[in-house]
């Protein structure tokens, strides 16, 4: 199994997988189930595709070429299928761009996961509009657009999964999260609305609440003080409403909390709420 290499501006080669009828070709097996996750970076996002990567053709949406690249290798050297596609969240024409070719090139969106939206801290009276309405744009602004396109081709279908992501800030506001909050709380509310709307037709909208710190990279240089003082064996700390880390690097603590929504840190946020 073969996946397509990362191509600039969203522009993807794509093979399908295919079975040799006589060994003429002729014949072509259906094309894999494709996950789309928006958002792939050092922790989560990378998580994410590596968990769907079992099951389906996983096309990854980010900015970073590079790492692109380097997350697609990966994959592949496991035998998934996999495509990244250079695509900047913030823009509109991108993200729809972006999943018309999915659709057209790769198969149909069986799931689609919005993780991105970078986290925001910052003192009130230091948060400028402009940086403001930048966390708006990539963590809500972003999310309805996905959404939105998303829906435009399951419906059709009848079915369809729609995640996204939330933080402790999709349910409380908190001292230095006023853009943070403000946009993630917003995604919510979208997520809820998409759920309302089409969960009748068979497409199943939901945020993921994780209430707490995934242990990578990011979060070591962020908070290095709590990252520090972290015991060697310890899983998940913190339940909803509580402050917590979810431990173990990268492929460890990342893959628990995609792998199961037992543990604690999660929350699952669907059509009811």
């Amino acid at each position: 199994m073969r996946a397509a290499r990362v191509l600039p501006q969203g522009r993807a080669r794509v093979q399908r997988d295919r079975t040799d009828d006589n060994g003429d070709g002729a014949a072509m097996s259906e094309a894999k189930k494709v996950a789309v996750v928006a958002g792939v970076g050092e922790g989560l996002g990378q998580a994410i595709a590596r968990r769907f990567a079992k099951d389906y053709h996983v096309v990854m949406l980010a900015r970073d070429l590079e790492k692109l690249q380097g997350y697609e290798q990966k994959l592949r050297e496991t035998g998934a299928a996999a495509t990244g596609m250079k695509v900047d969240l913030r823009v509109e024409g991108q993200i729809v761009e972006a999943l018309a070719r999915i659709e057209q090139e790769i198969g149909a969106i069986e799931v689609a996961v919005y993780n991105a939206g970078a986290q925001h801290r910052k003192a009130l009276l230091e948060i400028s509009g402009e940086a403001f309405e930048k966390v708006w744009r990539l963590a809500t602004f972003g999310a309805f657009v996905f959404g939105r396109e998303a829906v435009r081709y399951m419906e059709p279908r009848g079915r369809g999964t729609i995640l996204f992501t939330g933080a402790t800030s999709s349910v409380r506001g908190g001292a230095h999260f006023g853009a943070f909050a403000a946009a993630k709380f917003a995604t919510r509310a979208v997520v809820q609305s998409i759920a309302r709307e089409f969960g009748p037709k068979g497409i199943h909208a939901a945020t993921v609440i994780i209430d707490g710190a995934v242990d990578m990279p990011a979060i070591h240089r962020m908070m290095p003080e709590l990252a520090a003082s972290l015991p060697a064996d310890l899983i998940v700390i913190g339940t909803h409403g509580r402050k917590g880390i979810a431990r173990a690097l990268l492929g460890s603590t990342a893959e628990n909390v995609v792998r199961t929504v037992k543990i604690p840190v999660l929350t699952i946020h669907g059509p009811r709420d």
